[in-house]
């Protein structure tokens, strides 16, 4: 055994790192693959800067130091104050957080989750609007609901502007469970048609016979919003029934029947009023029943062999069967998102969910990685749709690079195309590994099954949410709902349920940033 001469502190870290020193002289760490990760382990185990046996004319030299370093000092501090830090395989795992942290950046540690910067805490949560609760409370429930994970300090704000919080377990992977580290493009709700009996025809004309009598060609309006129900947010008849309620319909007159300049107003006025919009809209179903309105909801299935339209009743039970599935069944085609989802593996468990955080950024650092690889697809395309296909047609490209996804081996384009340059099997290769190495703005829980909002530990919700969402929560047995004002107070609120939020630090704050600051570099790279 190397010689540990004189020391004090942990014996462990000492007694490691020399056996690193004794190993890495029996090599040239200057050939290193990643010389800047070796660093800031061997600064952790005690290796001074110069000992490590970098070259002063290495290429990297600087950045190698800039990162050995604050490693070594935290390597010191393990050493000189183990009581600060119980000791795990000789590396220090709790040590002063601030402390440490304040040794190699200004990052605040979290005050829920050990060992993580404030902000990186996991989460989980799912999105919707009031007019979707409302959908789930008729239902009795979510049909498969995509449920994402992201991190608190950029939670994930669309799909809807209320948020239900979900317990850490919801992320625990498994066959009725799936956990994808990325947009998974599952497959979506299918389209609700409905259709109205006579009666049903007859109250819902007279319903908005006022309104009719307001607007341009009011009637033919009417008609057409029972026969496309499912599309009424849309529908001009709709939104100027919803302004006519609130005092606010523009008077045609105004516009001399400039009809064009009427409906431009009345389009205006209702995005004005949206959150009011979307919750009068919500609130639909209680009013056509009010008024004797009850349509029959349908699921569309297809064609008869006569060709004859097939329906289903769209209870929950139906809608779970028609939603259950994997990554990349949501029946519409993205490119490269859609080729993500099926070239990359979902989570095995939920150490690698938890480890997996560095993964996730918010939208402005995923945009122009997002771009970068577009652009890749694009250009690939183009050289790809220039090549014969083996039938003698040509193939579409973007369906080609799906496949290789998909098969998960580049020499599939043999099968597809007649002489591919091997320049282009490499380049596709090179894209693929980018692709399954791109950052995402969330995971992607997908269960296969019906989930009740009682499954949710609380809400995040806007102060002016229905009355009728705030029940409905509730009922179900929600007791923390949180109100906001603005988006900044929405994101803020998150931090309410800490007792929720998980990661996987395997280092004190500061080691856990040199490493997770070379994962931001790996993200970095695909920019490259």
């Amino acid at each position: 055994m190397a010689d540990l001469g004189a020391f004090f502190g942990n014996p462990n870290l000492q007694r490691q790192g020399a056996r690193a020193r004794a190993l890495a002289e029996k090599r040239d760490v200057n050939t290193l693959a990643d010389p800047r990760t070796y660093a800031a382990v061997q600064g952790l185990l005690g290796t001074a800067p110069d000992q490590m046996g970098f070259s002063v004319l290495h290429p990297d030299y600087e950045k190698i130091r800039k990162v050995a370093e604050p490693a070594f000092a935290l390597g010191l501090l393990g050493q000189a104050a183990p009581v600060l830090a119980p000791l795990t395989k000789g590396l220090p795992v709790g040590a002063s957080i601030q402390d440490v942290s304040g040794l190699l950046s200004k990052r605040v540690p979290s005050q829920f989750v050990p060992n993580v910067e404030a902000g990186k805490e996991m989460i989980v949560h799912h999105n919707l609007s009031p007019e979707k609760l409302a959908r789930v409370e008729k239902v009795g429930g979510m049909p498969v609901p995509s449920i994402a994970v992201s991190n608190v300090e950029n939670p994930l704000s669309s799909f809807g502007n209320i948020s239900l919080i979900g317990d850490k377990s919801m992320a625990i992977p498994s066959a009725k469970n799936p956990v994808y580290g990325f947009d998974a493009y599952t497959a979506r709700t299918p389209e609700i048609d409905f259709k109205f009996d006579s009666k049903s025809n007859k109250n819902i004309d007279n319903y908005f016979a006022d309104v009719a009598q307001k607007v341009p060609s009011g009637d033919y309006l009417v008609d057409r919003l029972k026969n496309d129900w499912k599309w009424r947010g849309e529908s001009d008849i709709y939104k100027a029934k919803f302004l006519d309620e609130q005092g606010l319909l523009p008077n045609l007159e105004d516009y001399k029947k400039d009809t064009w300049k009427f409906t431009q107003e009345v389009n205006q006025r209702v995005r004005d009023l949206k959150p009011q919009f979307e919750n009068w809209s919500a609130n639909m179903d209680n009013t056509l029943a009010e008024v004797g309105v009850v349509p029959e909801e349908r699921i569309f299935r297809g064609y008869t062999d006569s060709g004859n339209r097939r329906y289903a009743p769209a209870t929950l039970e139906n809608l779970v069967r028609e939603m259950k599935g994997g990554a990349g069944e949501e029946g519409f085609y993205y490119g490269v998102g859609n080729i993500r989802a099926v070239a990359t593996p979902k989570f095995k468990n939920f150490d690698q969910v938890k480890a997996a955080r560095e993964n996730i950024v918010s939208s402005k650092d995923f945009e122009p990685i997002k771009k970068k690889v577009n652009d890749a697809f694009d250009d690939l395309s183009d050289r790809l749709g220039k090549l014969e296909g083996q039938d003698g047609y040509r193939y579409d490209p973007q369906n080609a690079l799906y496949e290789i996804g998909q098969v998960k081996n580049v020499n599939h384009l043999d099968k597809i195309y007649k002489d591919v340059p091997e320049e282009l099997k490499a380049d596709v290769q090179i894209f693929m590994n980018k692709v399954k190495a791109m950052p995402t703005e969330y995971f992607e829980i997908k269960p296969q099954r019906a989930v009740q909002v009682s499954e949710f530990e609380g809400a995040i919700v806007p102060k002016d949410v229905p009355q009728q969402s705030i029940d409905y929560l509730k009922s179900q047995g929600i007791e923390k709902i949180y109100f906001y004002e603005t988006p900044k107070e929405r994101v803020d609120l998150f931090k309410k349920f800490g007792d929720k939020m998980f990661a996987f630090p395997a280092l004190p704050l500061g080691a856990t940033s040199l490493l997770d600051e070379e994962k931001r570099k790996e993200i970095t790279s695909l920019l490259e």
